[in-house]
C-alpha cells in the first residue's frame, strides 16, 4: 500500500470515527458544560436546541476535515444536473419501500409503529419546527453523508466494494437501533424497523457510488428527511 493510499484510508476513517464518535463526545461536553443553562432557558426545547448544537459543531469539524479543495469538490457535484435526478430518484424509492413495508407491516401487526430513534426526533420536530428542520434537513444530510459515505463506505470501497456495502450499511443501521433487551415489546420493533434503516444505508451508498458523488447521496438522504418532517408537522396538525 502506498504512503499516499494509507493517507487517504487514514482520513476517511478519520471522518467516520469523527461522526460515528465524535457526535456522542461533543453531546456529552455540552451537556456537561452547559445543560443546566439550555434546560433553564430552552425549557422543552432543550433536546432540540442541544440536537442543533451538536450537529452544527459536528457538520464544522468534518469540514475542517475534508477541507477547502475536497469540499469545493464535494459542493461542484450539486452543479451536476444528473447527480440531483439520481438523488431525488433514489429518496422516492427509500420512500416507497420504506411507507410500503411500514403499511404491510402495521396491518399484520396493530401493534408495529415507529422505533425510539424515530420517535424522539418526530417529538424534537413537534416541540421546535423550525430548528429540527435545520437540524435534520440540512444538517444531519451533511454530517451522515460525510461520515458514513465519503468516510467509511469510499475507505473500504477502495479494497472491497462488496464489503463498503455491508460494513457501512449495517453500521449505518444499527446507530438508529436501540439497543433495549430488557423490554421484548420494545426489541421487537425495533427489530422489525431495521430492515427499513438497511434498505435505505444499502439505498444511499448505491446513491454516492452511482456517481462517486455526495451531492447525490445527500439529495436522497434530504428528499427522506424533509419528508418526514412534512409529514410528521402535517399528522400533528390533523389529530
Amino acid at each position: 500500500m502506498k504512503n499516499e493510499d494509507i493517507f487517504v484510508f487514514v482520513k476517511k476513517m478519520g471522518l467516520f470515527l469523527v461522526g460515528f464518535l465524535g457526535l456522542s463526545i461533543i453531546s456529552t461536553i455540552v451537556q456537561l458544560a452547559f445543560g443546566e443553562l439550555i434546560v433553564s432557558a430552552m425549557g422543552d426545547q432543550a433536546s432540540a436546541f442541544l440536537n442543533f448544537i451538536v450537529y452544527f459543531i459536528g457538520a464544522i469539524i468534518l469540514c475542517l476535515i475534508v477541507w477547502k479543495n475536497e469540499l469545493i469538490n464535494i459542493f461542484k457535484g450539486f452543479k451536476v444536473p444528473q447527480n440531483i435526478k439520481d438523488g431525488i430518484a433514489i429518496g422516492v424509492i427509500i420512500l416507497a419501500v420504506t411507507m410500503s413495508y411500514n403499511l404491510l407491516l402495521s396491518l399484520i401487526m396493530p401493534s408495529f409503529g415507529s422505533n425510539d430513534n424515530e420517535a424522539s426526533v418526530d417529538n424534537m420536530i413537534l416541540i421546535n419546527p423550525v430548528l429540527s428542520f435545520i437540524t435534520v434537513v440540512l444538517f444531519a444530510p451533511l454530517v451522515e453523508e460525510i461520515t458514513y459515505r465519503y468516510g467509511l463506505f469510499a475507505g473500504i470501497r477502495k479494497y472491497s466494494r462488496v464489503l463498503a456495502y455491508i460494513v457501512t450499511s449495517l453500521v449505518f443501521a444499527l446507530i438508529h437501533f436501540d439497543f433495549n433487551f430488557t423490554d421484548q415489546a420494545v426489541l421487537i420493533n425495533e427489530l422489525l424497523n431495521l430492515p427499513t434503516y438497511i434498505f435505505a444505508a444499502v439505498m444511499l451508498c448505491y446513491a454516492y457510488d452511482k456517481n462517486t458523488s455526495l451531492a447525490t447521496s445527500m439529495t436522497a438522504h434530504l428528499i427522506n428527511n424533509l419528508t418526514a418532517v412534512i409529514t410528521t408537522i402535517i399528522a400533528s396538525f390533523l389529530q
